[in-house]
């Protein structure tokens, strides 16, 4: 081989050489909307990759101005992320956040030139590492029924699980609660497979309890690219749990992300129409719950009324909304006659709050009476922090006099206190309401009325908000569903100095 060979086949080297260590494999992440909610709010990824927002038309932005990137979409986005660093972003209307880490090193923008006549040097090594392969974490949820069964299986068992993804580490770690299987619990996986369709497993889940219940699994050593995959679109995937009776499955539920509650705060609107089938009772209520992991304890403040009869129990259901489901905790004592009161139930098991804490909307709360047995006010479960949307400008310094949730049939809370100068924000949750005050303004018109805003009425996910001016009690009513006076859907802010 001759000299000029040579000096080629050390230049192509030192080319590729160079390739190699300044690329990565790139990779795509995706984000999407729970609720009023960024899924995942928190994501790192590498210098190269891709982040997509899908899911994101309806109310919400993601939105962001600042030195290192401007991003302003309301419908579904994507962004490249060429340099290193932390890009925080927004929704414009709720008080949503998200953050993106990138890692690694800053994406090379200058071409180098190999010269084929001179003999290659060895240079010295790189003062930065590669950039890091970028891997995917994140957790899905999945609320199992025989009625998800392909085809449905009749069975009085439900359950639900909660899995974590760590592509890098190889791991899925799982958080399950089995309630009143048929038979022994014989085998649980991870199949493929779209909601109506069956597929081949794809994870095997190990240690499961034959009596269901309670209980947590761990597997490693999984494909990082099949745990991508998953993430990238859970809903082409479910967790299926086989019995003796029911080899095929027995309860079944498509993987998705969930609307987690970290903060052990739920809240609760309790109305007749949520039962299955609906009541036609007047009966409303709501309950704000704590669940406490490290406890075990579940503590409730309760407001019920109206109710037809005599209150006789209430509990916490495993089901989706439109289908019931066991009881998972009770609570007591309850006053027959309603009203306000609290409960704290203990021990609960630890692994049970933890799966209701990250996938609340797959139970609920369900008030039993004399006259309906069954129920007659029930409501799904929902964070707290999902109920209390206070906008951009609350979080940069305005006081705000407290947030009012909307529902079936009443204002919650009834009654709020706020000082003058302080702003009471109305959100609505369920069905079409008005925000209308009593009292006249200086123009002759209404003081305030939602009516400005929505003149056909605010609809779910919306918000009005007034300031008060001047102390004193100013009482409202829904148009649609109340009158003055408090009549019906009615409530009052007392404003004080």
């Amino acid at each position: 081989m001759n000299r000029r060979v040579l000096v080629l086949v050390f230049a192509l080297a030192a080319v590729l050489a160079a390739w190699q260590v300044g690329t990565t494999s790139a990779t795509t992440f995706i984000v999407t909307t729970v609720g009023n909610s960024y899924s995942p709010a928190d994501l790192t990824v590498a210098v190269g990759d891709t982040v997509n927002w899908t899911g994101i038309t309806g109310a919400h932005t993601v939105s962001h101005t600042s030195s290192n990137w401007t991003i302003n979409s309301g419908n579904d986005t994507s962004w490249v992320f060429s340099q290193p660093g932390t890009y925080t972003y927004t929704c414009n209307f709720h008080a949503m956040d998200g953050r993106i880490v990138v890692q690694g090193q800053q994406a090379v923008t200058s071409t180098s030139t190999v010269t084929a006549t001179s003999t290659p040097t060895a240079g010295p090594p790189p003062t930065t590492p590669p950039p890091t392969p970028a891997h995917m974490g994140g957790t899905l949820v999945a609320t199992l029924s025989g009625a998800n069964e392909v085809p449905a299986v009749t069975v009085s068992s439900t359950g639900s699980v909660s899995l974590t993804f760590d592509s890098g580490a190889g791991t899925i770690t799982g958080t399950w609660h089995l309630q009143s299987p048929s038979s022994n619990v014989t085998a649980a996986h991870i199949h493929t497979g779209a909601a109506g369709s069956n597929g081949g497993i794809l994870v095997t889940f190990a240690g499961l309890p034959a009596a269901g219940g309670s209980f947590t699994t761990s597997n490693t050593g999984v494909a990082a690219s099949l745990i991508q995959q998953i993430l990238a679109n859970p809903g082409s995937f479910y967790v299926n749990v086989h019995t003796t009776n029911n080899m095929g499955g027995e309860v079944r539920g498509q993987l998705g992300r969930g609307a987690s509650c970290p903060s052990g705060q739920i809240v609760v609107l309790l109305a007749p129409g949520n039962e299955v089938p609906a009541r036609t009772s007047r009966a409303q209520g709501i309950v704000a719950l704590t669940l406490d992991g490290t406890a075990g304890t579940v503590t409730g403040t309760w407001t019920i009324g109206g109710q037809a009869s005599n209150t006789v129990a209430a509990h916490i259901h495993q089901n989706i909304p439109g289908l019931n489901g066991p009881i998972v905790v009770g609570f007591s004592p309850l006053p027959t006659a309603g009203g306000a009161f609290t409960t704290t139930t203990a021990p609960v098991n630890t692994a049970l709050i933890a799966n209701i804490l990250q996938n609340p909307n797959g139970f609920y709360v369900n008030v039993h009476t004399a006259d309906y047995a069954d129920g007659e006010l029930r409501g799904q479960l929902a964070c707290a922090a999902f109920r209390q949307h206070l906008p951009i400008g609350a979080r940069t310094g305005a006081v705000s006099g407290g947030t009012v949730q909307i529902g079936a049939g009443m204002f919650a809370p009834r009654s709020v206190t706020a000082r003058v100068g302080q702003t009471v924000r109305w959100y609505e949750e369920g069905g079409t309401h008005t925000v209308t005050s009593e009292a006249a303004g200086a123009d002759g018109g209404l003081l305030f009325t939602s009516d400005w805003q929505a003149p056909n009425g605010l609809t779910v996910g919306m918000e009005f908000s007034h300031t008060f001016t001047a102390a004193g009690t100013y009482p409202y009513y829904c148009r649609f569903h109340g009158a003055p006076g408090g009549v019906g859907h009615a409530g009052s802010v007392i404003v004080t100095s």
